[in-house]
């Protein structure tokens, strides 16, 4: 199965053609992404193996998850149970955000990334993600209004 439908021509990012198997351009975050169980800085990892703990500690406080890991007797250390069930929903899916926060591409696109969160967190963390991710292009799809800076595109189905 291929990434892209075939095409004529060239798709270019930063002056860069798209290629099918490119994966320095597109960091995505699905509905249904996985965490590995191992500690929690592994599962960061995965995103950007050469990540420094700064930069761990970095997108877990953007994620709102800093008070809890700091919490945890191991801290980042801390291991991530079979399919994550020592971590509440929303716990695992400020995870999963703050993993895909680590890759550095231009391309950012957010399936869903705010379920199980209330709504005056999703609006924080949206705003947050927004902010640190200034100059990349970032795709949120999401069914919540959020109210972050940017060209919004809300399509609804009638």
């Amino acid at each position: 199965m291929e990434a892209f439908l075939p095409f004529e021509g060239k798709i270019l990012i930063n002056g860069r053609p798209i290629t099918m198997h490119d994966r320095t351009l597109i960091s995505t975050l699905l509905q249904d992404d996985y965490l590995f169980q191992t500690s929690i800085r592994e599962n960061l990892k995965i995103a950007n193996p050469s990540a420094a703990d700064e930069q761990i500690h970095e997108v877990l406080r953007i994620v709102e998850l800093t008070e809890l890991i700091s919490q945890l007797s191991y801290g980042i250390d801390t291991m991530i149970g079979p399919l994550g069930h020592n971590f509440s929903g929303g716990e695992k899916q400020r995870l999963r955000l703050a993993r895909v926060l680590l890759r550095s591409t231009p391309i950012v696109i957010l399936d869903e990334p705010f379920e199980f969160l209330d709504y005056a967190q999703v609006q924080r963390l949206a705003k947050a993600i927004s902010e640190f991710l200034n100059g990349k292009t970032l795709i949120i799809v999401s069914h919540l209004a959020l109210e972050i800076p940017g060209s919004v595109i809300s399509l609804s189905a009638d």
